[in-house]
């Protein structure tokens, strides 16, 4: 649909009034709705919503509109697809940690996110902030309650995982919160 490549919020509604069809994909099964969240259309993916898209579509990659959404860290599209129930929220949630996109993983907190989730190997997002030495990412995590002497199933922590790499600033906020 030209009108949402166009971000025409009038004449998306337009459209859909006069029958367009929400469910509609592409040859590669890339929905109207991947379309509106790979832009960050909040406004657009919202009214497909209520039209009938499916939350959790997939392409012919299994990419969904939350991960297009958090890949572009469009966060009020992010917040709102998490608060209309997309799943995955959990695992995008450490992908986002794991990336650093801090505005993702607070948009993903804002619409309701479990900050507690973990991976398969006892991860949490601070795990993943730490490792990759987001020191403000880390701030953000230890301010929803994580703590950063959380252990994983193998035992190590978010402090241990910065030493570990040397991100000196994580380092520092995580051994901080511990005082």
């Amino acid at each position: 649909m030209e009108a949402i490549e166009s971000g025409d919020e009038a004449g998306v509604k337009r459209c859909l009034d006069d029958g367009a069809d929400p469910l509609f994909a592409d040859d590669e099964g890339f929905t109207v709705l991947h379309m509106a969240c790979q832009e960050g259309l909040d406004a657009i993916a919202t009214m497909l919503l209520r039209k009938g898209s499916p939350i959790d579509a997939t392409d012919d990659d299994g990419t969904t509109p939350l991960m297009l959404a958090c890949s572009g860290e469009h966060a009020d599209c992010v917040a709102m697809l998490v608060k209309e129930g997309a799943d995955g929220a959990s695992s995008r949630l450490l992908e986002a940690c794991e990336a650093g996109r801090t505005r993702a993983v607070e948009a993903m907190l804002a619409g309701g996110a479990d900050v507690a989730a973990t991976d398969d190997d006892g991860w949490t997002a601070l795990h993943f902030a730490a490792s990759e030495g987001g020191a403000d990412l880390c701030e953000l995590l230890l301010s929803r309650g994580l703590r950063a002497d959380a252990k994983a199933k193998d035992g190590s922590t978010p402090i241990d995982l910065a030493e570990e790499e040397e991100h000196d600033e994580a380092m520092e906020v995580l051994k901080k919160s511990l005082e």
